[in-house]
């Protein structure tokens, strides 16, 4: 397998590296960057477009100052402006890095298909039930994750589920909703290419590329993304990481099941070694839920999700649900069954390096599958490509 090392010297991989393009500079920590917002849903709280340069560049063009054209102008735009960063992906490790960049004062927009944040610490609302249908809690060793928690739990976004074992509350999703924070969100839209010009980047989305003037350049892009989808973006834009295609996950069929009553397990949360499941858990048992919730969640494990990941959901769903009668004695039928698939569940060989930084590209990645398979894991390759893009624009 390729080491760190060796992967960083041939791809031109500087995570971590304090390398600075010419055309960057420090910026103030006020600037937020003005939304993408024809055709998506903005999540944003108190962010303001940067009107002051505007206000001051109508008034130059005004006064009849001489005017640069073709490549000068873009070198002296891009040596007076603000650079902005596009952070594709809500989940942890995209909003780890936004977080990490706002706070350098670094202007950033995160870009999510789905209709919210959290990635695979997800919550789905069904038939007036809640369920963490994806990551079932998260566990705390470093210092800085540790710090993180600490401030979730504050705020109450976070609790402790059992010991060592920590959850969001009221939801699993509440975790990535309190990581935004006033982050600048641009969800449903998801992102199908990256176009490289003279400025920088554009992107391209499913809907077309956005026609809002001035709100489609960026200086950098992180793609915090799984692995093949990080691949597919790359190779549309005719660059290659080495090692990216080593990579490998494994999937997993979530089975969301309601009951009027909560059914008897016989515990809270149980694991099992054989057969077509692998976890259930009792949603009511979580902290911040509500106690009479009949709410069950059941992930399949991993080998039986391979062998019937491209089932209809309706069919893994009876399977799923017969094999969970038959194993925990619950004959009552559910008012509610749904399958959800998460085709890259689990990292199985990661990338082996904490992130990747490409400073001559102005592209970064980050995810769980740099490291291993934990959400630590997803917030640590987050902040360490936001380092490194920091580093980047570090003056000296």
């Amino acid at each position: 397998m390729i080491t760190p090392r060796a992967r960083a010297q041939a791809s031109g991989n500087t995570c971590g590296r304090a390398d600075r393009p010419a055309s960057w500079r420090p910026i103030e920590a006020r600037h937020v960057p003005e939304l993408l917002t024809d055709g998506a849903r903005a999540l944003c709280y108190g962010a303001k477009a940067d009107a002051k340069k505007a206000r001051q560049a109508k008034a130059v063009r005004k006064a009849g100052a001489p005017r640069a054209s073709g490549k000068d102008r873009v070198l002296m735009e891009q040596a007076d402006r603000q650079p902005r960063v596009a952070v594709i992906g809500a989940g942890m490790a995209g909003l780890a890095a936004a977080r990490r960049l706002r706070q350098a004062g670094v202007a950033c927009t995160v870009f999510e298909k789905s209709r919210g944040v959290s990635g695979r610490m997800a919550t789905r609302r069904a038939d007036g039930s809640t369920f963490d249908h994806g990551a079932q809690y998260f566990t705390v060793r470093g210092p800085r994750f540790a710090a993180l928690v600490r401030e979730l739990e504050a705020a109450g976004a976070v609790a402790q589920w059992f010991e060592g074992g920590f959850v969001g509350q009221p939801t699993m999703s509440a975790v990535g909703k309190a990581l935004a924070g006033s982050t600048p969100v641009v969800t449903e839209r998801r992102v199908t290419g990256l176009n490289r010009h003279p400025s920088g980047w554009s992107l391209r989305f499913d809907s077309g590329p956005s026609q809002r003037p001035g709100g489609d350049s960026f200086d950098a892009v992180v793609l915090a993304v799984p692995a093949p989808q990080a691949g597919d973006l790359l190779q549309g834009a005719g660059i290659g990481v080495a090692g990216l295609s080593e990579v490998t996950y494994a999937p997993c069929w979530a089975l969301m099941l309601a009951f009027d009553e909560p059914p008897d397990l016989g515990a809270d949360r149980l694991t099992c070694d054989d057969g077509p499941i692998a976890w259930v858990a009792r949603e009511a048992s979580k902290p911040g839920r509500r106690p009479d919730a009949g709410t069950c969640i059941v992930h399949a494990a991993p080998d039986w999700s391979r062998v019937h990941l491209e089932w209809r959901a309706e069919a893994v769903a009876e399977a799923l649900h017969a094999a969970f009668s038959a194993r925990f004695g619950v004959s009552r039928q559910p008012r509610f069954i749904a399958a959800h698939r998460w085709r890259h569940a689990r990292v199985e060989r990661p990338f082996g390096a904490p992130c990747h930084w490409d400073r001559a590209a102005g592209i970064g990645l980050c995810g769980d599958w740099c490291i291993g398979a934990r959400v630590e894991a997803a917030f640590d390759s987050g902040e360490a490509v936001a380092t490194a893009l920091i580093g980047s624009m570090a003056p000296g």
